[in-house]
């Protein structure tokens, strides 16, 4: 009987899980599908600038109050720097307490007269004109747009020239019946809209262009060696070699290895010759055709003294090679 309960309980348990997981992978609320406000509303969600309720919904038809309003409008314009606020109904623990504090660093908003905020108050259509007025810093030049409104004496005073700059940008539009309804509260799905319309669009990151890392320079290849008729040793090479300064001189030639029958033989100096890519080392002792003769060369740690052609390829280290 306990290994029966023990299997149901963990059944249970992953179902929970599984359906939780579907939930939390269908981010974007099921009830506004077929809404008019679904895609702005949608983009919104994804943006992170609004969530929905607990329960998966988003109620795009419910009215929205000032605490969340002034949320929304921090988030789709970035507003974090934060202010003191001493309004009366506001306690530090609420969970706008911040978001309010952002709304009056950023000086889009203010309380009443009787300093309250009324956080928890719908925000009108007139007033969210004035908040979007403000963020968007628009002035009142603009044409009137409010003669040809039914209802335009009822726009308080304060609010006139914040709402005829917002309609010029049309960012808020008037109903079918030409009225505007300012003392109306704005939805969730309508204040979605008006911030779609007024808010920047989502920055794209610029992928820092791709580094051109210059092409490798090849190493000078070594085509040949012979002796030349004063004894000294001739190399050929696939590129034209720079002929080291004569303070790196006893350096560079250090660097190659000769040995004559088997004996060493030093290196004096390298020179250069008059048929391009070629350089001559000058052996200390000469060297004759019939000798025995082989040649290396070894990288010093002075980087500065090693064999580089012309273009910065450098010479790669190779073992004894016999010269004919």
């Amino acid at each position: 009987m306990r290994r029966k309960t023990k299997s149901f309980f963990v059944i249970g348990t992953l179902l929970i899980l599984f359906f939780s997981l579907i939930n939390f992978a269908s981010a974007v609320p099921q009830d506004i599908n077929g809404h008019w406000a679904a895609k702005q509303t949608a983009e919104l969600v994804n943006r992170g600038i609004i969530s929905g309720y607990a329960d998966g919904s988003f109620k795009p038809d419910n009215l929205i109050t000032r605490a969340e309003f002034v949320t929304m409008v921090n988030k789709a314009f970035g507003f974090s720097a934060e202010s003191q606020t001493d309004y009366k109904d506001i306690k530090a623990s609420d969970w706008f307490a911040g978001e309010i504090a952002k709304a009056k660093a950023a000086g889009y908003i203010s309380g009443y007269p009787d300093g309250t905020f009324k956080p928890n108050k719908e925000i009108e259509r007139q007033e969210a004109a004035a908040v979007l007025a403000k963020v968007l810093k628009l002035d009142d030049t603009a044409a009137d747009q409010l003669n040809s409104f039914n209802d335009s004496g009822e726009i308080a005073a304060w609010s006139k020239s914040a709402v005829n700059a917002i309609l010029a940008k049309g960012i808020i539009s008037r109903y079918p019946d030409k009225t505007f309804r300012p003392a109306q509260a704005i939805t969730r799905a309508e204040a979605a809209v008006v911030l779609i319309s007024s808010a920047p669009a989502p920055s794209q990151e610029e992928k820092p262009a791709p580094e051109e890392k210059p092409a490798p320079v090849k190493a000078p290849v070594l085509s040949s060696m012979e002796v030349t008729n004063k004894g000294d040793i001739s190399l050929a090479f696939d590129k034209e070699i720079s002929i080291p300064s004569a303070a790196l001189m006893a350096d560079a030639c250090a660097q190659f290895t000769v040995l004559v029958d088997g004996a060493a033989a030093g290196i004096s100096a390298i020179e250069s010759t008059n048929t391009p890519g070629k350089i001559k080392l000058v052996v200390g002792k000469k060297v004759a055709a019939s000798q025995a003769l082989t040649i290396a060369y070894t990288k010093s740690e002075n980087k500065d003294a090693w064999i580089k052609a012309n273009d910065g390829g450098e010479l790669d280290n190779f073992a004894a090679k016999p010269v004919r």
